[in-house]
C-alpha cells in the first residue's frame, strides 16, 4: 500500500507539472496574438488618425477570444471570423448609444448579454455563438472611452475585431502546427442514448425540461434573467453612486454573473473577486501614480501584467481578479486619474457589484449549486457507463470514449472552488447531510482519472473474469446514476477478494473505480445503501454549458 500510495502521489504531481506546463504554452501563445494586435492596433491608430481606445480594442477582444477559441476546429473559427465583425459593429452601435441616451443604450446591452446567456438552451454551437457576442460588449465596457472618434467609429471597432481575431487565429494555428500546442481535437460527441430514448427522439433532460414548462424555466433562462436584473441593478446604482465612474459596479456584476455555475459559485466568485481586486486595485493604483499622463511605461507594464494574468488564469480567478482590475488601474492612471480618492471609489464600486451579483444569484430565479454538482457528476458517471462497455465489448473506440470522460471531469472541476471550499469551512459533519459532503463526491471522480487512462491501455481485457468484473463494476456505476436521479435501485455489488498475487493490471484499475465510485454513492445514498427519505421521481435537473467569455 506504500508502494501504491507512492506512485499515486508521484503520478498526482507529474500531473500537476504537466497541467501547469499546458497552461503555461497556452498563455504563451495568447500573449504572442495579444502583442500582435496591439502592433497592429497602434499601426491603425496612426494610418486611420485615430485614438488609443482602437488599440485597446484590439487587445481586450484578443485577449478574451485567445480563451474561447483555443481547441476551436477550423469550420467553427472561420465561421467566427465572419460573424464577430458584424457583432462588434452592433456593440459599437449600442455603445454610442449609451452615449447620447444612456438609458436606452444601456438596456439594449442588458439585453444583448442576457440573450448571449439564453442561447446556451440550443446547445454547444449556440453556447459558443453566445459567447462570442458577449466579447465585444465587454470590451466596449472595460475600454476609458467606448468608441474612436468620428460618424464611422463602429466601423473602426468591427475592424478591430477582425485584426483580434486575424492574429488569434494565426498564433492558434502555428502553435498547432509546430506542436506547440496539440492539435485542435475532434468533436466530441455525447455518451450514447439508451435504445428506448434513441426511439423515443427524446433525452431525459429534454423530456423534464417539457415538464417544467413556463413554472419552472430551464437553467439558461433563468441565469439569462439573473444576468438581465444585475446589469440593469449596477447600472442604475452605479450611475446614481458612482457617476462618473460607474463601469467598475457593472463590471464586477456581470464578472461574478458569467459563467454562473450555480448560487454558491457566484458567492465563490464574487470573495475572490473582491480580495483579487482590491490588492490590484491598491498596488496599481500607488504605482500609477509614478507615472505621468500617457507615460509609455503604463502601457509596458500593462502589456506585462495582462500576460502574466493569462497564465495565472488557469490556476485560480482570484489572480486575474487582482491583475485585471491592476490593469484597468494603470490605464485609468495613463488617462491621468490616480490617488487615493480613486482608490477608495473603485473598491467601493468592486464592492457594490459583487453585492449586487451575490444577491440576485440567490433570489432572482437561483440555481442551485448543489443542483450543478450532481447534474456533472451525473454526465461524468454517463461517459464511464458508456467506456466501460466499450471495454467489455472489445470496440477500438474506447481512446475516444476516454477522452469524453476526461472532458466531463474537467466540468466538474469547474464547480469544485466553492463546493470544496464550503467543505474546509464547515468542520462541523452534524452540520452535513449523513456526514458526507458532496466535496468528496468531486473528488471521487477525480479519482477515476488515472485508473481509466490504466484500464484502457490494458491487454488483457477479454479474459473472461476482466468480463465479469467489468460487468460488476459496470452495474455500481449504474447504481449510482440512478441514486443520483433518485430513481429506486437494484442495490450495490461488492467487488470481489482477489484470487491471486499480485493480480492482473486490469483488476487494480476497476477496483480503484469502483471504490471511487463507492464514495458517490455513499454521499448521494449513505453508507448503507438506502435511499434518502427525501427521493423524488423527477431526474436529475439538467444545466447548460457556461462558456465565461471575460
Amino acid at each position: 500500500m506504500a508502494a501504491e500510495s507512492y506512485v499515486f502521489r508521484r503520478n498526482r504531481l507529474r500531473g500537476t507539472f504537466d497541467g501547469g506546463t499546458a497552461k503555461l504554452r497556452i498563455a504563451v501563445v495568447g500573449s504572442a496574438a495579444m502583442l500582435l494586435s496591439f502592433g497592429s492596433g497602434v499601426l491603425l491608430e496612426n494610418l486611420a488618425h485615430l485614438n488609443m481606445d482602437v488599440v485597446f480594442l484590439c487587445v481586450v477582444m484578443s485577449l478574451s477570444l485567445g480563451r474561447t477559441q483555443q481547441g476551436a476546429g477550423r469550420g467553427h473559427r472561420l465561421v467566427s471570423f465572419l460573424a464577430f465583425p458584424l457583432v462588434a459593429l452592433a456593440a459599437a452601435e449600442i455603445g454610442t448609444v449609451m452615449i447620447h441616451h444612456p438609458n436606452g443604450g444601456e438596456a439594449m446591452f442588458g439585453a444583448a448579454i442576457a440573450l448571449s446567456i439564453w442561447l446556451r438552451r440550443f446547445g454547444a454551437a449556440a453556447a459558443r455563438l453566445g459567447t462570442l457576442v458577449a466579447l465585444p460588449f465587454i470590451a466596449i465596457l472595460i475600454t476609458p472611452v467606448p468608441q474612436p472618434p468620428g460618424a464611422q467609429a463602429p466601423l473602426w471597432s468591427a475592424v478591430a475585431g477582425m485584426i483580434a481575431f486575424g492574429w488569434v487565429w494565426i498564433a492558434h494555428e502555428v502553435a498547432q502546427r509546430t506542436g506547440f500546442l496539440p492539435a485542435a481535437p475532434a468533436t466530441r460527441q455525447a455518451p450514447a442514448a439508451s435504445a428506448k430514448t434513441a426511439t423515443s427522439g427524446k433525452t431525459t433532460a429534454q423530456r423534464a425540461a417539457a415538464r417544467r414548462g413556463w413554472a419552472r424555466p430551464d437553467p439558461s433562462s433563468r441565469l439569462a434573467a439573473q444576468m438581465g436584473v444585475s446589469l440593469a441593478a449596477a447600472f442604475a446604482l452605479g450611475r446614481w453612486l458612482f457617476p462618473a465612474h460607474w463601469t467598475w459596479t457593472v463590471l464586477t456584476a456581470f464578472i461574478v454573473n458569467s459563467g454562473n455555475r450555480g448560487r454558491g459559485d457566484v458567492v465563490y466568485k464574487s470573495l475572490l473577486r473582491v480580495a483579487g481586486a482590491g490588492v490590484g486595485t491598491v498596488a496599481a493604483t500607488l504605482l500609477a501614480g509614478r507615472f505621468g499622463t500617457h507615460d509609455s511605461t503604463s502601457i509596458v507594464l500593462i502589456l506585462i501584467v495582462l500576460s502574466v494574468a493569462n497564465w495565472l488564469r488557469g490556476f485560480s480567478y482570484g489572480y486575474w481578479a487582482g491583475c485585471v482590475t491592476a490593469v484597468l488601474s494603470l490605464l485609468y492612471g495613463y488617462f491621468g486619474e490616480t490617488g487615493t480618492r480613486m482608490l477608495r471609489m473603485r473598491i467601493e464600486e468592486i464592492l457594490l457589484g459583487a453585492a449586487i451579483g451575490v444577491v440576485v444569484a440567490w433570489f432572482v430565479a437561483p440555481v442551485k449549486t448543489s443542483d450543478v454538482v450532481r447534474a456533472r457528476i451525473a454526465a461524468a458517471l454517463a461517459a464511464l457507463s458508456e467506456l466501460l462497455a466499450e471495454v467489455r465489448s472489445g470496440h477500438a473506440t474506447t481512446d475516444g470514449h476516454r477522452r469524453v470522460f476526461e472532458g466531463c471531469v474537467e466540468r466538474v472541476n469547474q464547480v469544485a472552488g466553492p463546493v470544496l471550499t464550503h467543505r474546509a469551512v464547515v468542520r462541523n459533519r452534524a452540520l452535513l447531510v449523513r456526514g458526507r459532503h458532496p466535496g468528496e463526491a468531486i473528488e471521487a471522480v477525480r479519482r477515476c482519472l488515472e485508473p481509466v487512462a490504466a484500464l484502457v491501455n490494458c491487454d488483457d481485457l477479454a479474459e473472461p473474469s476482466a468480463r465479469k468484473l467489468i460487468a460488476l463494476v459496470s452495474a455500481n456505476v449504474g447504481e449510482v446514476r440512478r441514486a443520483i436521479g433518485r430513481v429506486p435501485g437494484s442495490g450495490w455489488r461488492p467487488f470481489p477478494a482477489a484470487q491471486a498475487t499480485p493480480s492482473p493490471a486490469y483488476r487494480d484499475a476497476l477496483e480503484q473505480i469502483n471504490d471511487a465510485v463507492h464514495d458517490i454513492h455513499e454521499v448521494y445514498v449513505g453508507p448503507l445503501g438506502e435511499p434518502d427519505s427525501k427521493r423524488e421521481s423527477e431526474p436529475t435537473r439538467s444545466e447548460p454549458a457556461t462558456p465565461t467569455p471575460a
